[in-house]
């Protein structure tokens, strides 16, 4: 069987020739030596013996993670910008309704994690609405079917981030906007500007994959 028959026949319920195994590889690729990186992860995958399945992503060539869309991404009025110092990592979205801040610290042993994140009172929420109301988002497949015609459609499973946020709308909210701790305070606090924010940028998704050529 191919990787995809065998990948396909599991998720159906159906009888396949063996177990599927299929690694994830992030963090621990990230961290192996420059040699062993230089070889590209699906050949690493295959010389394993394993099933490539290469999720939100394209496989690795270097440590660098690239998304793997199906979609290009505009903002009319909104914007993003990224500046690293000192070990520190600041993305700015700029809205019509004021900047958020997004803070990361470089740790060598552990790479980038966020410390900051932009979202402190109610009224933050009205600028991570506003960002996303102004976001556009165009179907284009054409890195997918790049990656299809390179490595073949039958020995190696790519799986598209089908959100440009990478997760749902509310767990976003939890790990990047606002916070463990603080989205408890706020579903309690601002229920209706929750609800307000939280379906709004899904909604758009679900729109743009009823376009992909899939």
């Amino acid at each position: 069987m191919t990787v995809k028959e065998r990948i396909l026949g599991v998720l159906r319920g159906e009888k396949v020739d063996r177990v599927p195994w299929a690694p994830n590889l992030p963090f621990w690729w990230e961290s192996q030596t420059d040699e062993f990186i230089s070889q590209g992860e699906i050949p690493y995958l295959k010389s394993i013996g394993a099933d490539p399945v290469i999720r939100g992503r394209l496989p690795y060539a270097g440590r660098e993670w690239v998304d793997l869309f199906m979609f290009d991404i505009h903002h009319t009025y909104c914007s993003m910008r990224t500046e690293e110092t000192d070990g520190m990592r600041i993305e700015t979205y700029e809205t019509p309704l004021g900047d958020m801040k997004v803070i990361h610290k470089y740790s060598p042993n552990a790479g980038w994690g966020l410390v900051e994140h932009p979202i402190r009172e109610e009224r933050d929420y009205e600028k991570l609405i506003a960002y996303f109301d102004d976001m556009t988002l165009n179907p284009n497949s054409s890195v997918y079917e790049k990656l299809i015609k390179k490595w073949g459609e039958d020995e190696v499973v790519f799986i598209p981030d089908l959100s440009p946020r990478l997760k749902s709308s509310f767990q976003d909210l939890v790990e990047y906007w606002v916070g463990t701790e603080q989205i408890a305070y706020d579903v309690m606090d601002y229920p209706e500007t929750i609800d307000r924010e939280y379906p709004g940028p899904e909604q758009r998704f679900v729109q743009i994959l009823r376009q992909m050529p899939f």
